[in-house]
């Protein structure tokens, strides 16, 4: 699903989860934690590209399109 701002991130996490957002070279270009079961990660600052998401032990690709 492509976005141009942010993307929502909801689960039922039991304790913080870190993730980090990375180029389709393996670049890491943004990192943090989510420490509720719903929150916004603000991919604003990055230029329009194809990124994965890496959440845990989990890998998504996502999509941040020009605004």
């Amino acid at each position: 699903n492509p976005t141009n701002a942010s993307i929502t991130i909801s689960g039922d996490f039991t304790k913080p989860i870190s993730y980090e957002i990375m180029t389709m070279l393996g670049q890491t270009v943004l990192t943090g934690k989510l420490n509720v079961s719903s929150e916004k990660i603000d991919l604003s600052p990055l230029p329009a590209s194809p990124y994965f998401l890496r959440l845990g032990e989990q890998m998504i690709k996502i999509i941040k399109e020009g605004e």
